[in-house]
């Protein structure tokens, strides 16, 4: 065989090979934009959100009992329990704060108070809103925006090729000396509430709560929509759509003094315990299961 047939032989192979690998490419990327539509019906089953955060069907039945998640409204009330991303991504958050040996009531209304998840984080860590870029250009024929062009900060997040790991400006949340409750972004040195001695309530602190869901409060007791913050803030505030006929999930409130938060941080910078949660982690790893990216973990 000559010089000149091996060359041509192997650029034909080379050639083959490339166009396969693009055809193997493009498949996985169709094959992932169709779970990402079907994510964004956000319906969930209460096996989805098992996969996802490892909450057992009785675990979330409580969690709907105690309001802290809503299932979907549907007109046949026995048609299978769905749920919406928001739900999931709240329980995402609150199942490692339940292992860790808080109760799920307790649990569910650290993560409800902690405003900055819903009103920003759980957008942030969305595969969604990863993949689509919302400032791109818009085609109205199929309802989206154009793929983010890579490389961009978050490409990896439900990349199946890297392994989801902590960063440094994820959203943490830390309860101090079996206390006080701390978030933040890096570093959650916030204080928002407290835990009771006996570690079954949460008391959330009123300065840290926004302006109109503060003046809801009455007699140190706050009853807030189980849909979350937002169903808080239509116009005039402090309303929220009863429609839906939603839960409500009640808080016991303190007026939180300035001694409150230096002692709060006196103890955050000295603690005797500590146990943090990686908030923005728990939502990846929950997000990337619901995905079939990873697999759940053997028990």
């Amino acid at each position: 065989m000559t010089t000149e047939v091996q060359i041509e032989l192997l650029t034909d192979a080379r050639q083959f090979l490339l166009t396969d690998a693009r055809q193997s490419d493009r498949r996985e990327i169709m094959e992932y934009e169709k779970t990402l539509h079907w994510y964004r019906q956000s319906r969930f089953t209460a096996d989805d959100v098992t996969r996802a955060t490892d909450l057992s069907e009785r675990s979330q039945r409580e969690l709907l009992k105690l309001g802290v998640i809503q299932a979907v409204p549907q007109p046949n009330p026995k048609a299978q329990r769905l749920v919406t991303d928001t739900m999931l991504k709240r329980a995402a958050i609150a199942a490692p704060l339940t292992k860790a040996g808080l109760s799920l009531g307790v649990a569910g209304r650290i993560v409800y108070a902690a405003m900055m998840l819903e009103d920003l984080i759980f957008d942030i860590v969305d595969p969604w809103d990863v993949y689509y870029d919302a400032a791109s250009t818009f085609d109205p024929e199929t309802g989206l925006y154009e793929p983010r062009k890579l490389p961009h900060n978050r490409a990896t997040w439900f990349d199946p090729a890297h392994q989801p790991t902590a960063e440094d400006d994820d959203f943490r949340i830390c309860i101090v000396d079996s206390k006080y409750v701390l978030l933040g972004v890096g570093k959650p040195d916030a204080a928002y509430g407290e835990l009771t001695p006996d570690l079954t309530d949460f008391v959330w602190w009123d300065n840290s709560m926004y302006d109109h869901i503060r003046e809801l409060g009455k007699d140190g007791v706050l009853h807030l929509s189980v849909k979350g913050i937002g169903d808080h803030s239509p116009m005039p505030f402090g309303t929220f759509d009863t429609t839906e006929n939603p839960k409500t999930l009640t808080f016991r409130m303190k007026a939180a003094t300035e001694k409150d938060g230096e002692a709060a941080g006196q103890a955050y910078e000295n603690p005797t315990s500590l146990l943090t949660i990686n908030a923005s982690l728990a939502l990846r790893i929950a997000l990337r299961r619901l995905l079939h990216i990873d697999e759940v973990p053997a028990s």
